[in-house]
């Protein structure tokens, strides 16, 4: 006997494609990170670029010290924004400078 999972509606199946994709989940991030840092963090405009998205955590590119250091010291103000605006898990945050 084969047991059918039935799906009920297109946000279950959004949302279900979502958690397997790495790469939707980046892009996502990368349209949320633009919108806040234009909206909230305009210091970080072009500055901390969103690197890319591997296991529930993101990997900034960060421009020079102080960005760094900024992102750094309200990195749990910065994740419960991110946290807020998407619908999928996100457990910490890396920054790289280059």
């Amino acid at each position: 006997m084969i047991k059918i999972e039935k799906i009920k509606n297109i946000k279950e199946i959004s949302n279900n494609y979502i958690e397997n994709n790495e790469k939707i989940k980046e892009f996502i991030l990368k349209e949320k990170w633009e919108n806040l840092c234009e909206n909230v963090y305009k210091k970080l405009y072009n500055e901390v670029f969103l690197d890319y998205f591997k296991g529930e955590i993101i990997y900034l590119k960060v421009l020079n010290s102080s960005s760094k250091h900024y992102v750094y010291t309200n990195k749990n103000i910065i994740l419960e924004k991110i946290k807020s605006e998407v619908d999928f898990e996100i457990s910490d945050i890396k920054i790289n400078l280059y």
